[in-house]
């Protein structure tokens, strides 16, 4: 929470059911500072799976089972397959269960009128049945260019996908004269850190010294794009 004592006060104050529940059974109340909005939701989503609160429903699952997986094929189409967690080659966005991935692929067919064929969901010779009632554009009977519905398909992947392998991003520190830095490592967050905003750092490698890595889990990536997602629209544009 930005602040900690009108959250708190809005559950003493709740008329509903689950609020009045949980103050009863209240014994005690701690917090820990971060100063970076970023990092107080990815540490409520490690300690969320870590505690397995009772009143918490979301992000308590801390096992991935599979993931929407992403290629090009010898024709230089973009593909998309529901794969296995421990098979996947190219995770797009992972998740808790198939049924859960499954649900996520068929809206994304809908949104961006994507192929059942190059979603793995029909045979790889085949005419898409959604091709039939006119929900595919006809990449699967020769009707579209690859390069016509790769620009879907690529914004699925952007929308779901870092900018960079690598990056830092970074924010407002506990106190005044620090800063906050959340990294992130082959497309995985690994953890954040704090240090001196007057500190002479020459590289990356110096800024791991004040990292605290953390355990990954995929949907921490999930909140990290959203965040950033959130600020870039908040930049206005140079008039």
């Amino acid at each position: 929470s930005k602040n900690a004592y009108q959250r708190a006060m809005s559950h003493f104050n709740s008329s509903e059911q689950k609020g009045r529940k949980m103050l009863h059974e209240l014994y005690n109340v701690d917090f820990v500072p971060t100063g970076s909005e970023l990092i107080a939701l990815l540490l409520e989503n490690e300690e969320i799976k870590k505690h397995k609160p009772k009143f918490n429903t979301r992000r308590k699952a801390d096992s991935f089972t599979h993931c929407l997986d992403w290629f090009k094929d010898d024709n230089g189409i973009i593909n998309f397959r529901i794969v296995e967690f421990d098979q996947s080659q190219n995770a797009l966005v992972s998740f808790n269960s198939y049924s859960s991935a499954r649900e996520r692929l068929e809206t994304l067919i809908d949104i961006h009128t994507l192929c059942l064929r190059y979603c793995g969901l029909t045979g790889e010779d085949s005419i898409c049945f959604n091709h039939q009632i006119k929900k595919c554009n006809g990449i699967c009977a020769g009707l579209e260019t690859a390069a016509d519905y790769n620009l879907r398909v690529n914004q699925v992947v952007k929308n779901n996908s870092f900018q960079a392998d690598t990056f830092l991003v970074f924010d407002k520190g506990r106190q005044a004269g620090e800063r906050a830095f959340i990294m992130v490592e082959n497309r995985r967050y690994i953890g954040y850190g704090y240090f001196d905003e007057y500190a002479a750092i020459a590289d990356t490698e110096e800024l791991k010294s004040y990292l605290e890595n953390k355990k990954y889990y995929p949907d921490a990536n999930d909140i990290l794009r959203g965040w950033l997602s959130q600020k870039r629209r908040e930049v206005k544009p140079p008039v």
